[in-house]
């Protein structure tokens, strides 16, 4: 009786080991699952401390906000966390890989979505920037 209880109990742990989800296992930092406070507080760390998290893989939701610099022509586009009481931001750039074009490929202004990236730097005009590069955006 024990053995085929312990024979059952491995098979009902295998059938479950495959339905897990574990696309997220390379998650380094899943901003998702955290409560508000620790939200606002890791977020304010990732930007304000940013080259200790370069590489880091960041799960992130917020809302949309593209920007267009009219001297350069370039567009930034940003996923914004905003608290509670929406008095304080923290805006995320981000990059999706690919060719994409605006706005056809991104969300709409202030749309909440999610995204899995790597967290990076780029030099330009003489500054270091972050930002999270992406393969995909998830509309929630």
């Amino acid at each position: 009786m024990k053995r085929l209880s312990a024979l059952l109990l491995v098979a009902v742990c295998v059938f479950l080991a495959g339905c897990i989800d574990d696309s997220d296992k390379d998650v380094d930092i899943d901003f998702t699952t955290l409560n508000t406070t620790m939200l606002y507080a890791q977020a304010e760390k990732a930007i304000n401390e940013a080259n200790k998290y370069v590489g880091q893989t960041f799960k992130i939701s917020g809302n949309y906000t593209p920007y267009h610099d009219i001297a350069s022509g370039r567009y930034y586009h940003y996923l914004v966390v905003v608290d509670d009481e929406s008095c304080c931001t923290y805006p995320f750039e981000f990059v999706l890989s690919g060719n994409p074009v605006y706005p056809d490929d991104f969300p709409e202004e202030n749309a909440e979505f999610q995204i899995i990236g790597v967290y990076k730097s780029y030099r330009e005009n003489g500054k270091t920037w972050y930002y999270i590069a992406t393969d995909e955006i998830v509309i929630l």
